[in-house]
């Protein structure tokens, strides 16, 4: 069985249990479980600016001054 992508506590303690039940030592299982949790945790970042935005920012910014 594949582990959950996720950051969640959830996530990470099934995570952990899968790893043990497929024969892992617990302290391999764990670190396991929060290597998959750090990895997703960056992937949950908020989306990337559009140049749109950026364009739409700047014209903000000039109107200003």
């Amino acid at each position: 069985m594949p582990l959950i992508q996720s950051s969640s506590e959830k996530a990470l303690k099934e995570n952990i249990a899968t790893e043990i039940r497929h024969g892992k030592e617990p302290e391999q299982a764990v670190a396991i479980a929060h290597s998959v949790q750090r990895a997703n945790d960056l992937l949950d970042l908020p989306t990337a600016i559009t140049p749109a935005q950026i364009n739409q920012n700047h014209r903000k910014y000039w109107e200003q001054k």
